[in-house]
């Protein structure tokens, strides 16, 4: 009766087992989809973030003194990090002929309204277009190299943010 017992579990245990690839790993993905597009973050400019500016017009020259000077971009290129405006610890930035500008506790598109409206005193039209160069993802937890790492994208999703490579074994 005990062999039969054991069998018979040992049946029902090995029978339970799955594969990963047989693992569903978003069983509820639709409503998951839902829940997200329905909160969409959007991440507020902090300081020691680097924010990258571009303003443009149809006449590059009137916009000239709005942009890096070429000595800096020069030495920019070395390292796409170093070509933009460090916020600092004050949550400000010094921009060219505006100066100081506040932009700590702003989102990507308050600062572009901010900048637009700014230098639109001086040039009609300009474009301007803002965006963080060094945006951070902090991985705790169970996982083999837990840290903040940097990524080139300021919308990231729970399984790219995991999937970076080494966080697992």
């Amino acid at each position: 009766m005990k062999k039969i017992a054991f069998v018979i579990f040992s049946v029902l245990l090995l029978s339970s087992c799955a594969t990963k690839k047989q693992i569903l790993y978003f069983q509820n993905a639709e409503e998951l989809n839902n829940l997200l597009s329905s909160n969409i973050f959007e991440p507020q400019i902090e300081p020691n973030d680097i924010l990258h500016i571009s303003v443009s017009s149809l006449d590059e020259t009137v916009v000239a003194p709005f942009k890096m000077s070429e000595q800096e971009g020069a030495v920019n290129n070395q390292n796409s990090l170093l070509r933009g405006y460090l916020v600092n610890n004050l949550g400000t930035i010094q921009f060219p002929v505006l100066g100081e500008i506040a932009v700590a506790g702003k989102t990507r598109g308050e600062v572009i309204t901010l900048l637009t409206s700014k230098i639109s005193d001086y040039v009609k039209d300009a474009v301007v277009d803002v965006r963080i160069m060094n945006f951070k993802v902090t991985v705790i937890g169970g996982v083999n190299n837990p840290g903040v790492y940097t990524i080139a994208d300021e919308r990231v999703t729970l399984p790219q943010a995991i999937g970076l490579p080494g966080i697992f074994r």
